[in-house]
């Protein structure tokens, strides 16, 4: 295995000029995975390079782009190039960089100017034996949601009104900004986390494509555990019950489970008190539980 490390601290070259050179050797494609995407001095560059396609997975919040993380009218501009797609995760935290699926950095780096040569950061190029790493990054790209002209619009709209508000604080703006995320952008998660405590317990799965249902549970002694990321049916039946439409509203109005697409997703286990009202919320009509 070909590896070399990398950081910006030594003098022999910082993270983003070794980056620079990883791009100009790309002949057909680059994955940029990072979650905050800003101005940079490789940015020109890269968009000159005679390459098929540039694929990039980030993580899109308005909050991020208002203290400026990450760069909303750049993100609009990368999305506009016929060549670039962006797509996101809402959880996402790694900083990847990957070339023709054959040289990738793994690094702490952000694709920021500040990540790439001002901050103390570390990384690694491997130029071998990453067969199991771009599965995995083929995998996530095809589960990652599109950032799209659409959401960008709405997100530019937001950024301009809030950015307008002078008289505002900013832990004012903080309580204003997650409804509206909410509603623009809709949640995504690479993975269901299942922590040690849960692993001694049974999981129950619930999977229907006509409903679009696939949901994990856990049952305890105390209730049963709806796992985060589990998707529930957006539709209700006529067999849905009066009584379970007040929880079923509670849970969408305190985000515990939002709207994304033709489902909603659980931001949070939710512990039921029992499997049965947790597979009538997540089923969207009468049901039965474990019995």
């Amino acid at each position: 295995m070909s590896f070399n490390f990398v950081n910006n601290h030594s003098g022999y070259g910082s993270i983003g000029e070794q980056l620079q050179e990883l791009f100009q050797g790309a002949k057909n494609e680059i994955v940029i995975i990072a979650p905050y995407i800003a101005k940079n001095s490789l940015i020109s560059g890269l968009l000159k390079l005679p390459i098929f396609k540039i694929r990039i997975i980030t993580k899109i919040s308005l909050n991020d782009c208002l203290v400026g993380a990450s760069d909303l009218n750049l993100l609009m501009d990368l999305e506009k190039n016929p060549r670039i797609e962006i797509r996101y995760f809402s959880n996402l935290h790694a900083k990847i960089y990957m070339v023709d699926k054959t040289k990738v950095m793994i690094t702490s780096a952000n694709f920021t100017q500040n990540g790439l040569f001002n901050n103390m950061e570390y990384g690694v190029i491997i130029e071998a034996c990453i067969d199991s790493l771009i599965e995995d990054t083929e995998i996530l790209w095809h589960k990652a949601s599109i950032f799209n002209h659409e959401m960008s619009s709405k997100l530019f709209e937001q950024f301009n009104a809030f950015s307008a508000d002078a008289e505002e604080t900013y832990l004012d703006i903080r309580k204003k900004i997650y409804p509206i995320e909410q509603e623009i952008i809709p949640q995504n998660v690479s993975h269901m986390h299942i922590d040690s405590s849960k692993k001694n317990h049974p999981i129950f799965f619930i999977k229907t494509e006509v409903r679009n249902v696939d949901a994990m549970g856990i049952n305890q002694e105390d209730g049963f555990v709806v796992l985060t990321g589990s998707k529930a049916s957006k539709d209700l039946t006529p067999s849905f019950p009066n009584s379970y439409k007040k929880l079923r509203d509670q849970l969408i109005e305190e985000g515990i489970m939002i709207e994304k697409e033709n489902v909603y997703v659980f931001t949070k286990d939710y512990k039921f008190d029992s499997s049965s009202p947790a597979a009538i919320i997540v089923m969207g009509r009468s049901a039965t539980g474990l019995g």
